[in-house]
């Protein structure tokens, strides 16, 4: 069998192949709540997930987002041997074994099977923290999307859950914090339920600055910050004057500027 020829040439000493398990994986890494950490840790609560049984912990992502796993390798220690791609699905996996990793993704909030159950993180005491975190909530169960047909760009930005009481807790945090109103609908007959902000593009804009602004370049979902970044440079090309459109002008309508 090929255990009983891997030790038999490790006690003549002789390595048969590479190491295939997590040994650089930091074990210590929730302990300590940083950018890395709780940007992490917001994938963790949005696309990942802990067993109920044993020590297994994973995050899954769409195929086109699979690069993903290198920044998040590259900070937490994992090598590529733990990504797995899905044959049926078109979806691309991490998934590590630590009994001191699960323990702690639980005692955060992250706790086995929770997709209707999950609540807000209670352990932040600085605004950072909430933002770090929400980005990572964001970039996994979240939507920013940017509409420039006519002459009034559209802006939105919401984030899906199971939980209502976790969109709850967002919308507490945006209000207390931001003053940033936003209404929670759930669809009828289903569990799919989101927080969407509202008021246009200043509260959405205020909400991604403090998730984007300053953040690290590998603590970020490259495909939604270029959205973001598009977002601005709109509000900044709707600063020069407008003019009315001449088909309407036609018609006798006039459009305000």
């Amino acid at each position: 069998a090929q255990a009983s020829v891997c030790n038999y040439v490790r006690r003549n000493g002789i390595e048969p192949h590479e190491n295939r398990r997590l040994t650089t994986l930091n074990y210590s890494f929730f302990k300590t709540l940083t950018q890395e950490s709780l940007w992490i840790l917001g994938w963790f609560f949005s696309d990942g997930n802990v067993s109920k049984s044993g020590y297994k912990f994973g995050i899954s992502v769409h195929r086109n987002d699979e690069y993903l796993f290198n920044k998040i390798g590259k900070i937490m220690g994992f090598n590529r041997e733990s990504i797995y791609r899905s044959k049926r699905a078109k979806l691309t996996e991490f998934n590590g074994y630590s009994e001191e990793i699960h323990s702690d993704l639980v005692k955060l909030g992250c706790v086995p099977n929770k997709s209707l159950i999950i609540r807000y993180p209670t352990i932040f005491t600085e605004d950072w923290q909430h933002w770090a975190f929400l980005r990572g909530v964001l970039e996994g169960d979240g939507h920013i999307s940017l509409k420039t047909q006519g002459n009034r760009p559209g802006f939105n930005c919401e984030i899906a859950s199971g939980s209502m009481e976790f969109l709850k807790d967002i919308a507490k945090i945006l209000k207390e914090k931001l003053n940033i109103d936003s209404n929670i609908n759930q669809r009828p007959n289903t569990n799919s339920t989101k927080i969407r902000i509202l008021g246009g593009k200043e509260p959405i804009l205020k909400f991604l600055d403090l998730l984007y602004k300053d953040c690290p370049e590998e603590t970020r979902l490259e495909r939604k910050y270029q959205i973001y970044l598009k977002m601005h440079q709109v509000v900044l090309r709707n600063k020069l004057p407008m003019y009315p459109n001449r088909a309407k002008m036609r018609e006798g309508y006039f459009l305000s500027p």
